[in-house]
C-alpha cells in the first residue's frame, strides 16, 4: 500500500520519495488503528539525506538514528552500538 502510494507520488511530482515521506505514510497509518496493528519496524533507506534509519512504533510514534536496536536483545545490542559507534566510520572500522 505504501509502495503504491509513492509510487504514485514519484509519478506525479516525477521526483523521488524520500525516507521520511515513507515512514510517515507508515506512522499514519498504524496511528488510526490506535495501537491495535502491532507493528514496530525499523525502517532503512538512502535518499537525497543520505542513509537513514527510523524506528516506527504500533502508536504511531517514530525517531531516527544513526543506529537503532530492536527485540529481545535490544539492550545488550544498544550497549555496544553506543560503546564502539563513531560518526563517519567506515566498514572495515565496524
Amino acid at each position: 500500500m505504501i509502495s503504491r502510494e509513492l509510487e504514485l507520488h514519484r509519478f506525479n511530482t516525477h521526483s523521488e520519495s524520500r525516507v521520511q515521506m515513507a515512514v510517515g505514510r507508515m506512522a499514519n497509518h498504524v496511528f488510526r488503528y490506535g495501537g491495535h496493528i502491532g507493528l514496530h519496524a525499523i525502517v532503512g533507506g538512502y535518499d537525497v539525506r543520505g542513509p537513514q534509519l527510523i524506528e516506527v512504533s504500533a502508536d504511531g510514534h517514530f525517531k531516527a538514528g544513526p543506529f537503532l536496536t530492536m527485540g529481545s536483545g535490544s539492550l545488550a545490542a544498544m550497549a555496544i552500538l553506543e560503546s564502539g559507534y563513531r560518526e563517519g566510520m567506515t566498514q572495515e572500522e565496524a
